[in-house]
Parts: structure tokens; sequence; C-alpha cells
């Protein structure tokens, strides 16, 4: 878990939330006739979806590999071939 990753998630939860209240102050319309405000709607929606996303995968545990960071994979033998009787 990263300061910084709350930080710019938290900060993008709350440009979302600002959006979202000023796209609901404009007229919607209907989805056969949309308005200039589905779109801002649609947008801040997206925005807050995103930003909630983000905390949560910050704060929910993470696993661990059984390899150390940065060490390469490990590389498997080939297969012998099969002995074919005489």
């Amino acid at each position: 878990m990263k300061i910084g990753s709350i930080g710019f998630a938290a900060l993008m939860l709350a440009v979302g939330l600002i959006y979202e209240n000023m796209a609901l102050n404009m007229p919607r319309g209907t989805l056969a006739y949309p308005g200039p405000g589905l779109f801002p709607l649609i947008i801040g929606l997206f925005m807050i979806a995103m930003a909630l996303g983000c905390l949560v995968q910050e704060f929910l545990p993470r696993k661990r590999a059984n390899a150390p960071a940065g060490s390469p994979a490990p590389i498997e033998a080939p297969a012998a071939p099969a002995s074919r009787p005489p």
C-alpha cells in the first residue's frame, strides 16, 4: 500500500464527485433525445467507479509470490525423448 496511490485515488474521487455534482445540475434528457448533461453524468460516474476501484485495490491484501520480486522464472528442463525398443 502506497500513500501516493491512495492520495491520487482520493483526489480522483473528489474530482469525480465535484464533476458529478455539476453534471446533475444540467438537463439530461432521455436516451432517445440526450441533453447536454447526459455525457458528463456518465463520465462522472465512470470517474467515481474507477477511483473507488483503485482505493479498494490498495486496501485489499496482495498475494505473495513464491519467488522474490525481480528474480527470473525457473527454467524447466526439456523432457527426455522416449526410447524405443530395438
